[in-house]
C-alpha cells in the first residue's frame, strides 16, 4: 500500500506537465456578459493607444502583431491581437483577460483602471481595422487566448507562409510538454518498478 501511493503521487506530478502544455485560456461565461461602459470614440482610442504603447507594445508589438522586442524571451509567443480568433472574443472576454492575466502576460486588475482597460479593449479593436490580418477565414477555435495559448490562422500571402515556415523549425511549446510529461511519467514507472522488485528480493532473502 506505502508503494501504491508514492506511485500514485509521483504519477500525478507526471501528468501535470502534461496538462500545462495542453491547457487554453478561456474567459469564463460570465465576462461575456460584461458590457464595455466607455463610448468607443476618439479619445478612448486615444487613452487605449496611450496604454497599449506604455504596457502591451513590448511583448505584442506596435501593431499588436505578437511580434514585440520581449516576444523572443517568453515561454509562450505573445498572441496576434489582430486575429480573428482574437477580435472574435467579446468585450467582456478581453476585459477580463486584460484585467486577470496569465503567466507570462501579467494581470493588470491594479496597474491600469477600469476605464483604461475598457479603453485597450477599444484599442485591440482599432489594431485589427488599421492592421487587419492576412488570414479571410475564419477559424473554427471559439476563444483564442490573448497571451498567446492558441494561435491558429490560416495564411495566404507569401510573406505570411514565409513566417509561418520560419516558426515551424521550431517545436510548438505544448508539445514539449506533452512529451516531457509523458517521459517523466514513463520514467517514474520504471523507478518504481525498479524500487519494487528489490524490495520483493530483500523480502524473499528473509
Amino acid at each position: 500500500m506505502k508503494h501504491l501511493k508514492l506511485y500514485l503521487v509521483l504519477i500525478a506530478f507526471g501528468f501535470t506537465f502534461v496538462s500545462q502544455g495542453q491547457s487554453t485560456w478561456v474567459a469564463p461565461d460570465s465576462a461575456n456578459s460584461l458590457k464595455n461602459p466607455v463610448a468607443d470614440n476618439s479619445e478612448a482610442l486615444a487613452s487605449g493607444k496611450t496604454s497599449f504603447e506604455a504596457i502591451c507594445f513590448v511583448c505584442h508589438g506596435n501593431q499588436g502583431k505578437g511580434d514585440g522586442l520581449n516576444a523572443p524571451n517568453l515561454e509562450r509567443p505573445p498572441a496576434d491581437l489582430t486575429a480573428v480568433t482574437v477580435q472574435a472574443q467579446s468585450d467582456g472576454a478581453l476585459f477580463w483577460k486584460i484585467s486577470e492575466g496569465n503567466p507570462p502576460m501579467l494581470s493588470f486588475r491594479y496597474s491600469l483602471s477600469e476605464e483604461q482597460r475598457w479603453q485597450l479593449v477599444h484599442y485591440i479593436r482599432e489594431l485589427a481595422r488599421l492592421y487587419p490580418p492576412q488570414s479571410a477565414s475564419v477559424p473554427s477555435v471559439a476563444q483564442s487566448d490573448i497571451s498567446g495559448n492558441d494561435q491558429s490562422e490560416s495564411t495566404t500571402t507569401s510573406g505570411s507562409k514565409n513566417t509561418d515556415s520560419k516558426r515551424s523549425l521550431f517545436p510548438d511549446h505544448s508539445l514539449i510538454m506533452v512529451v516531457i510529461g509523458v517521459l517523466v511519467v514513463v520514467l517514474i514507472t520504471l523507478v518504481v518498478l525498479v524500487y519494487t522488485l528489490m524490495a520483493v528480493m530483500v523480502v524473499v532473502k528473509n
